[in-house]
């Protein structure tokens, strides 16, 4: 059923999901929301909004064909009227229209509840300075609407739920600060009042330099100076919608956590009192001060984001947790993740995670604090990349025998579905366990997710040495440090052990493509050459892609990328390399296409800026320039201490003419992976050039003697 959210991100949804294509563009949601809002708009105020820079004839009739596809794509008699529009909101059911109604009939609760957030958050129109003025104006209106249904529900019925709503969107209101204070002391929660009243003070401080609230000052001396009382109710859990501190209390009591257990939703056991709620608050509040900045805009991203929706045909195999005590056995239980895989994968029914994005993605979750992950680690991997079903498991060692237990578990409940059992094989034959492992799990989950693929043949490269695959994973590991000296020799013992497996061949294909030495990709493709034949569908995408790069065949090279992108869809390197092609060759609106399906803050993209280079990247070929400013300020936030997306914004920066800005931008620079005053001196050229090509010349040429400056 279609409904329109415009409380929160603005989108069209179809049982619960945004809706992709024509319906999606940034004009028709705008429209939509605009007779969401209202009721009943003219369309001379349409126009005047919507197409401001349009003569009134044709902008009229520019109106009236956006209306005819609305009506086309939309239920029956979902837009009404002629002079006067209105959306009918029994055909197409938005939540602003729900608010308002709620509020009409005295529902507070219902009110409340309908609230997602500001009107359209975050959303604007290129060119259309009056939507974005309409909208700031909606969004304030509606905002204190709900502000006082939600005050006076909390005096209604006093609970420190609903206090605590008003004290999280708005912690600086004393008010509220104090309606809280008063509904915990009622509870018997008087040492949750009195250090509610401690942070309120420290916010005043730190952030508006303001000095504590007379009336909380006083309320919280006359707690301290009446006589103890006993708590009148049991310790309460935290609640969903507690202050925007209090997700920050999670990596501080991460350690107080159960172990994981593979194939179990980990059980949430906290229950907190109120006033350790508080107090550990105000030590989080302290202690993400101090996290370096990356990290801290990690933590954010992680309390912020969106949950994502499972894929009910994606699958994901974690690399196999290592129990037998000896970590030169750690990557055995990635050759069993990849060989798995590649078993799934040649099924060709399932939409299965690749090995590498599988791996990446593992290494994420594994460095999130336990309380912002999604169950344990095969649970939370699962759902960090879409996937509806989760292979994982773990290995023993029993003398010269290492055994594997694996299962199928069921991301969205924790729940298992199939048990491998155990699997042994002598240590000296790792990849022969390994293959049967891969087979057997493969085979499990044919028949528990899919038994249309169960009969499907495998269609993969010739399974690898445990020592080659060891080694292959380790050139990975240096290549995601910038290491590619390190990567080539571990890619060239790889080679030695096993000269049948083609990926670290492919890998050096790629080192040298980034690298731009041709003469060493061209001495690669002829050396897999013989064997181009056995490669998997991966494989051989990916050797289709370096040839078409050695030949400078643009066009080809994007060709090569779709089939990779389609060959690995859960894949956000592969969405950001297709991306990356289409930006520098021939149509460039593919990159946003390719980007479409990623969320910037999932997985590999939470650690690494691929999707925001990409993103204005192709907004700035386009010429969106509002949208990539936007996009660059997303980038920043999410990677302040990354130059790549300091000259991401300096880029966009240009075309609105903010030579400041730039300077600034420069000044943030520092020692990443290169020297810090060369990225300097390359944010002021950058800003420079992008200032100089938007008309901006004398600023530009300011930037530009500051740069030469920093040279000399």
């Amino acid at each position: 059923m279609l409904r329109l959210r415009t409380l929160g991100a603005l989108a069209l949804l179809d049982d619960g999901r945004p809706v992709a294509g024509a319906m999606s563009q940034r004009r028709r949601l705008a429209l939509l929301a605009m007779l969401a809002a209202s009721d009943g708009m003219a369309r001379e105020r349409l126009v005047g909004c919507l197409w401001p820079e349009q003569e009134e004839a044709r902008a009229r009739h520019t109106l009236s064909q956006w209306l005819h596809l609305l009506r086309r794509d939309l239920p029956p008699g979902a837009v009404t009227g002629t002079d006067e529009l209105r959306l009918d909101p029994s055909v197409l059911p938005s939540d602003v229209a729900e608010f308002r109604e709620a509020l009409a009939r005295g529902d507070l609760a219902a009110a409340v509840a309908a609230y997602g957030g500001p009107f359209a958050d975050g959303f604007s129109v290129p060119d259309a300075p009056g939507f974005d003025r309409w909208a700031d104006g909606e969004r304030e209106c509606l905002r204190r609407l709900w502000r006082d249904a939600a005050r006076r529900l909390a005096e209604q019925d006093g609970s420190p739920e609903s206090w605590r709503r008003l004290a999280a969107d708005d912690p600086a209101d004393a008010a509220a600060t104090l309606g809280l204070m008063r509904a915990l002391e009622r509870e018997g929660d008087r040492a949750a009042a009195i250090g509610h009243a401690r942070v309120h003070a420290r916010l005043l401080a730190d952030e508006y330099e303001l000095p504590p609230d007379g009336a909380v000052e006083a309320y919280a001396a006359e707690l301290r100076a009446a006589p103890p009382r006993t708590p009148a109710v049991a310790p309460v859990a935290i609640p969903v919608d507690a202050p925007a501190v209090a997700p920050l209390v999670a990596p501080l009591v991460a350690s107080a956590a159960e172990p994981d257990r593979p194939g179990v939703a980990r059980r949430r056991p906290w229950r907190w009192p109120a006033a350790a709620l508080l107090l550990l608050a105000a030590a989080a509040a302290a202690w993400m001060a101090a996290l370096p900045e990356a990290r801290r805009a990690q933590l954010l991203a992680l309390v912020t984001r969106d949950a994502l929706a499972a894929e009910p045909r994606r699958v994901v195999v974690a690399p196999l947790e290592n129990r037998t005590g000896d970590p030169s056995l750690d990557a055995f239980g990635e050759l069993v993740a990849d060989l798995t895989a590649g078993e799934l994968a040649g099924a060709g029914e399932l939409d299965v995670v690749d090995a590498r994005t599988a791996s990446l993605t593992a290494r994420v979750v594994e460095g999130m604090p336990r309380l912002l992950r999604d169950g344990d680690r095969a649970v939370a991997l699962a759902r960090e990349t879409g996937a509806a079903t989760v292979i994982t498991g773990r290995y023993y060692a029993d003398g010269d025998t290492v055994r594997v237990h694996a299962q199928v578990v069921d991301a969205a409940s924790g729940k298992l579905r199939r048990a491998l059992g155990a699997v042994g094989g002598a240590r000296d034959d790792l990849q022969g366990l390994a293959t049967r492992v891969g087979r057997r799990a493969a085979a499990l989950v044919a028949a528990s997710v899919d038994t249309s693929a169960a009969g499907a043949g495998v269609g993969r490269a010739p399974p690898m040495s445990y020592d080659g695959y060891r080694e292959t994973s380790a050139a990975w590991e240096r290549y995601y440090r910038s290491d590619f000296e390190g990567a080539f020799a571990h890619t060239a013992r790889a080679i030695a052990l096993d000269s049948t497996y083609m990926v670290p061949r492919l890998m050096r294909g790629v080192f040298h493509a980034e690298r731009r030495e041709w003469a060493g990709l061209d001495s690669t493709l002829r050396a897999v050459a013989p064997h181009a034949a056995a490669l998997s569908g991966l494989e051989r995408s990916a050797y289709a892609m370096l040839r078409a790069q050695l030949a400078a065949d643009a066009a080809e090279a994007l060709r090569a990328e779709r089939e990779l992108a389609r060959s690995a869809p859960a894949s956000p390197e592969s969405h950001a390399h297709l991306a990356h092609v289409a930006v520098a060759g021939v149509p460039t609106p593919e990159a946003l296409a390719a980007l479409a399906p990623l969320a910037p803050d999932r997985g590999v993209l939470l650690v690494v800026p691929f999707y925001w280079n990409w993103t204005t990247a192709a907004l700035h070929a386009l010429g969106r320039h509002d949208e990539e400013l936007a996009a660059a300020r997303r980038g920043v936030r999410q990677f302040p201490t990354r130059n790549v997306t300091l000259l991401n914004m300096a880029r966009a920066l240009g075309p609105v003419g903010d030579a400041e800005g730039v300077r600034a931008l420069a000044r943030r620079a520092r020692d990443e992976r290169w020297d810090g005053e060369a990225v300097r001196r390359r944010v002021l050229v950058e800003g420079a050039w992008e200032l100089r090509a938007h008309g901006h010349a004398a600023p530009a040429a300011a930037l530009r003697a500051k740069s030469e400056a920093k040279r000399s």
